[in-house]
Parts: C-alpha cells; structure tokens; sequence
C-alpha cells in the first residue's frame, strides 16, 4: 500500500473541457446524491428585512450596485470589454496596501452614503452572530446561491463558485432530484448556525430526502471552510445519532479543505487586508468587517503555539508573540473571545494545548511559526480535539500545490496602537525553503515539508529506531524520503505526548518539498494523511484518499477539469461500455 498522496497530473489546462459531456457520452451516469457546500464568503447572502425596502429579498452578499453607485458611475460606463478589464484588474490584483507605514496610514477615499449602508448590512454585532437592528442577511436556498455570487454582468463570470461543478454535473443528468445546495450564513461560527438559522436540522432533512428518494446513500461535496462547517456537522449529528451518518451518508469529498487553518484570514483581521475588495473596502471597513464575524476563527492557526514575529516602536528586535497577543495588540479583542467561547469552550471543536514564550527575541524569521503547530499536532486519533479528527465517513480529499502560500507575519507595532505588516523583517529572513516579501512568510515549492501517516507494516519492514536516526539526517530533493517514527520517539522529543493503549503507536513520516495553494499551507492541506492505514486497525477512523493536483489555487481548483472528472468518477456510475 502506497501511504503518500496520489498525485493526479495534467496538461497544464485548468478549464474544465466539458468533462460532464464527455464523462455521458462515455455512459457515465448520476449514481449518488449530492449535496454541495461552500466555503467562506461563498453562499449568497439577500436582505430579507433591511432599513432600505428596495433591498428586501435582493442580494446583499454581492451586490456591486449596492456596495457603491458612484464606483459604477465613475468606473463602469464603457464598453463590456474595457469593464471586464478593470474588473479583473482591480479585483485580483494586490495592491500591496502594506507596502509602507506611509501609505497604510493613510485611509481610503470615503465611499458614498450607500456603501456605508451596505457596511452595515454586511457586519454583525459585537456579539459575532446577532442583527444589527432592522436588518436580517440570510442565505437563500437553491443551487442558485452557490453557482455565482453576482448575476450581473459582466460580474456574473467573475464571481463563480460552484459554478463550473454544477454545469458538468448538469451535462452528466444531475438535476433538483438529486442534487441539492445548502448554503450558509458563512459570517456565523457552527453552533450559532443551527442555534440561530436551524442549519444542521435543515441539513439532516436534505440528506435523508434525497436519500430517500434516490436510494442511496448521499455524496457530500464541500469546499474550503465548507469542509471544516460539514466536520462539525457530522461530529455534532454522530453525538446525537451514531448510526446517522453511516445510513446516510456515503462519502465526503473535501476540496481545498484548511484542517490545521489559514493564517491569510488573520491579516485581514490584523492590518485589514481586503483579499480581493481592494475596489470597494478601505483597510478600517475590512478590519471592521471581519472583526464582527463569529466564523472568522474556525480558519485560524489550530493550537496556541502559534506566533507572529512583532516589532514594537522603533525597537530593531523582533519579539515571538501570541496570537491572542496580536490579535490584542491590534484591537481584536473581540475576535479572540470568539475565539475562546465559540471554538476552544465547544467539545465539538476543542483546542490544542500548548504555550510559547511570550516576548523571546527572534534573530532569525522563518517558517518556525507555522512548524510549531505540526509538533503541538503529534498526537494519536483520539488524543485530538474534534476540529482535527476527520468524522467517521470516507474521506477524498482534493486539493491544489505548487502556488506559494502565506503562513506567518512580520509585523510592527506602532505607539498609536496599530499594527502592520513590516517589511523590515525581510532583511532577517532565513530562505530555508521560505520567503519573506512585504512582512508576509511564505512557504515555497522548495520548503521542506514533514508529514505522518500510520503505516501498520512499518513495524514489520523497518528497524524504526534506526532507520528514524539516519533518515532525519538524509534528505532527497527529487523525490520523497520515507521513514517511521514511533510514539515512544515523539514522546521523548515531545514531552507532553503520551502514547495511547490502543497498540496504534506507529507512525510513517514523509519529506518532500511542497507548498499549499496559495490561501491553505500545504500541512493544512495534508494533514488527514497520518491517518491513511489506521481504518484497518480502528474502525472508528474513517479511510481517507488524497489526491494533490499540482499548480491550482485555491479557488480556481473549482473550475479544474481534472478535479470534476475525479469528482464525476466518485459520484457516477457507468452503465454501458464506450
């Protein structure tokens, strides 16, 4: 058996080629059910109470007109061509707005009175889940809220989803039968989905009909923070029902999923980096913004032991900090109560434990902070919090490599209580494999990557103390190096880990020079791969297949033929020969 990810080539195309026609034409037809998810800032958001009436029942989560009418008037009279070249320039291009302490402090040019309405549409209330007063943003429900997030044009291509997934499904013969979307409130942490909109119950409703009335059981597709809302779903209904999910559900395809987080989320929190929203949020509104959403730590760095490297004042030293100390520092406070009560207090979730040593001098910047999360990680299944134990149904799990992907920060902290990204910090940085540009670390292809696995022949195949002195030394570029490690070994590197007693103790360890999908760090991506094998040994760990598809992002992996065609292959079945 083969523990390492399943690489899937291709020609270097990312479009998606008409793959549900040419999958029908070979006889491939709808065999499961779906269910399709999205991930953050992917299910369309509408106004079903607001203090505009016009707004009502109309699209809020996004809507350009409504975020400025004066951005329209002044940058959109043209031609169709000149306006989708402004779009995609301004849209996807990063501005580098933390380019110097100069030009961050300075504000964005106040928007029209209609944009700050829609600020406080979008934004929720201190608490991180309630209304402001007269306004009420749900998701809609159908395939409609998931394909597209703008249905004007020229946005409607430039705004896609699921899109391009459910037009091959569509071509495949997938249809409202057998093929159902369940949107979100993605601004919502998981426990507030269902006490506030009832998701989950919803979502045990979608389920069992569809499987009732196409019997099967179903496939469910999600993307992204998608995944990490469905986990928690399926540990959540498991608690309540553990023969639920086997009757009901067949396989969980998770595309892009951030198991260990994102730290990219976190900069916009900190400094207000408005990914993608340059054209329409000042850096204040974007920081105001995220500060107000409970979900917004579900994609944060999993575990304690993780820091940012923070200059104060004119100081030359960088100092390790907290992430509840950034996030204090800056004027998140709020994010980091919702951190604790919403996420470390929920069984459901739960939190590593670990410390670091707040304010120890830092000579050298790297990729250390990212890399004390894997070694706070080296644990056995049910030594794991929740929010890190895949639940018990078969794993795909899918996802993009190769683009570089950021992973900590350089920041500076200012007497005016501000804090940014500081580009001093470049200056110090190791290469190791990383890079750092603009305060902002990031993993490369030429980073060194270490990953588990259980493998229940290593015992048999290898001398394990041996081979695990001489193979950490070794290291070979070209290819993967594979060697075991037992928990006695992480115990006495990693003291506060115990083994368990359920005769699980070894462990297989790959290196091999990868980096993540531009939003997602590769371990993040990869990090269900320590639990390939164990299925055999514990039948309460799910199996669990990983397939990496080299030089897609983290959003444009929708869209990717080689991502549809395997998905088509997992839900189809085919009923003639070609």
């Amino acid at each position: 058996m083969d523990f390492g990810p399943t690489i899937l080539e291709s020609d270097g195309d990312h479009e998606s080629k008409n793959i549900g026609k040419e999958k029908y034409a070979q006889g491939h037809r709808p065999h499961f059910p779906l269910v399709i998810v999205p991930g953050l800032a992917s299910s369309v958001l509408k106004a079903t109470e607001s203090t505009i009436p016009k707004w009502e029942n109309k699209r809020v989560w996004i809507s350009v007109g409504k975020l400025s009418r004066k951005l329209l008037k002044d940058q959109f009279v043209s031609t169709t061509h000149s306006v989708r070249a402004t779009l995609l320039d301004k849209l996807h291009k990063n501005h580098e707005e933390e380019k110097g302490d100069k030009h961050r402090e300075n504000s964005d040019d106040p928007q029209d009175e209609q944009h700050a309405v829609w600020v406080k549409h979008i934004a929720l209330q201190q608490d991180g889940h309630s209304d402001p007063p007269g306004i009420k943003l749900r998701a809609p429900e159908g395939i409609d809220a998931i394909d597209y997030l703008s249905r004007s044009k020229p946005f409607k291509s430039h705004s896609t989803v699921f899109g391009t997934v459910i037009s091959n499904l569509e071509d495949l013969g997938y249809n409202d039968t057998n093929m159902v979307a369940a949107p979100y409130d993605w601004r919502l942490s998981p426990q507030h989905l269902e006490s506030r909109d009832g998701y989950f119950t919803e979502l045990i409703k979608k389920i069992e009909l569809l499987r009732k009335t196409n019997e099967k059981r179903v496939v469910i597709v999600a993307h992204s923070m998608g995944y990490k809302t469905i986990q928690y779903f399926l540990w959540w209904q498991h608690q309540r029902d553990s023969m639920w999910i086997e009757k009901n559900v067949e396989t969980l395809v998770a595309i892009a999923a951030p198991i260990l987080g994102a730290p990219r989320l976190l900069r916009s929190v900190i400094t207000g980096f408005r990914n993608g929203l340059e054209l329409f949020l000042s850096y204040d509104e974007m920081k105001h913004v995220c500060r107000t959403f409970g979900s917004v730590p579900m994609l944060f760095p999993s575990g304690s032991s993780y820091s940012c490297n923070v200059r104060d004042g004119d100081s030359h030293t960088f100092n390790k900090r907290s992430l509840k100390s950034v996030l204090e520092l800056s004027g998140a406070q709020n994010t980091w109560r919702y951190h604790e009560e919403y996420y470390t207090k929920d069984p459901l979730w739960g939190a590593l434990k670990g410390e670091i040593t707040e304010d120890e001098p830092i000579e050298v910047l790297s990729g250390q902070n990212w890399e004390t999360i894997l070694t706070s990680c080296h644990k056995e299944y049910h030594q794991l919090p929740m929010n890190l134990r895949p639940p018990p149904v078969k794993h795909v799990m899918i996802y993009g490599t190769g683009t570089d992907t950021e992973i900590s920060y350089n920041l500076r902290h200012r007497s005016s209580g501000k804090v940014y990204l500081d580009t001093k910090g470049d200056m110090l940085a190791s290469s190791n494999g990383y890079r750092s540009k603009g305060g902002i670390i990031y993993e490369t292809k030429d980073t060194r990557q270490r990953t588990y696995c259980y493998s229940p022949r290593a015992e048999q195949d290898l001398n394990m103390k041996t081979t695990a002195k001489h193979a950490v030394r070794g290291r070979v570029d070209d290819g993967p190096t594979f060697h075991s490690v037992t928990t006695e070994m992480l115990t006495s590197s990693h003291p506060n880990d115990q083994p368990t007693s359920d005769g699980l103790s070894h462990l297989q360890e790959f290196q091999y020079n990868r980096c993540g999908d531009g939003s997602v760090p590769y371990s993040s991506l990869n990090f269900f791969q320590r639990f390939i094998g164990l299925h055999e040994k514990d039948e309460n760990v799910p199996e669990i297949e990983i397939l990496e598809i080299p030089g897609r992002d983290h959003r444009l992996i929708l869209m990717d033929h080689v991502l549809i065609g395997h998905l088509i292959d997992t839900v189809s079945k085919k009923v003639k020969d070609e």
